[in-house]
């Protein structure tokens, strides 16, 4: 009974090693097969193609075949704070205050900027870094680029499940100034230009003054800066036999002049 029992045993193992080379010899392919090639599909890319290889920075360039609509993620953040009282003559608060002033200052700074393809394909990364203006100016003054230049940069570009290889072309600010984010050119045949603010100012003060009256009996007007006019802050859909008027913004008869 035990020899038939260590017989047993030893076959039942041959077996189980037979059946594990067997299985594992499946998965191989055959000396010399080669697989067909395919395309490189979306599940793929994290594998195959890391950040890091696909995006190259490269210098600054003229012509390019790839345009793409840019979004910059760039936002001004605010913070409520509460002064405390310090003494101005002290050491250490002229030295920190100069130390703020250095680092705030209007200058090209790295941003993140996002990439959006004009067709419906999709980018990959789809954000770059380049430099543009930000910083503190005195007054109404803005931090602006002075100066410019493209930048390339290598990115995949997935379409139909597809990948492809792709460049495109991101504005770059190289230095910056404060000045005036509007000039006396940008004002139109109504507008002044108003070098204090900066800004360019409608002529017509009495139009203003009108909506604004209007406004405060029928809160339906709001008073557009850029085209020194007075609109309806909604428009609706008028039934049969009737118009919208945005001068009085309501429904009026179409015979009605």
């Amino acid at each position: 009974m035990v020899r038939w029992s260590s017989s047993y045993l030893s076959v039942f193992l041959a077996l189980l090693v037979m059946l594990v080379l067997q299985t594992a010899a499946i998965g191989r392919p055959r000396l010399g097969s080669k697989r067909p090639a395919r395309p490189l599909v979306m599940n793929e890319i994290s594998e195959s193609a890391p950040d890091n290889l696909v995006l190259a920075k490269m210098p600054a360039i003229v012509n390019s075949d790839k345009y793409f609509n840019i979004k910059s993620t760039k936002r001004r953040l605010k913070a409520n704070v509460n002064p405390i009282s310090e003494d101005c003559k002290s050491q250490t608060f002229k030295e920190e205050l100069n130390l703020l002033r250095s680092k705030v200052k209007c200058k090209p700074r790295l941003v993140v900027v996002h990439l959006e393809s004009t067709t419906t394909s999709t980018l990959m990364p789809n954000s770059v870094l380049v430099k543009r203006c930000d910083g503190m100016c005195s007054s109404t003054h803005k931090c602006i680029a002075n100066v410019t230049r493209d930048q390339i940069f290598y990115v995949r570009e997935i379409k139909n499940n597809l990948v492809s290889c792709s460049s495109v072309i991101v504005s770059e600010d190289v230095s910056c100034t404060c000045d005036c984010p509007q000039r006396a050119t940008d004002c139109k045949v109504n507008q002044d230009y108003d070098k204090d603010r900066c800004r360019c100012i409608c002529k017509n003060e009495k139009d203003y003054e009108k909506c604004h009256d209007k406004r405060k009996k029928r809160n339906m007007y709001y008073w557009d800066d850029k085209e020194c006019s007075c609109f309806c802050l909604k428009e609706k859909v008028c039934t049969t036999g009737t118009v919208w008027n945005r001068k009085h913004c309501r429904c009026i008869s179409e015979s009605q002049p």
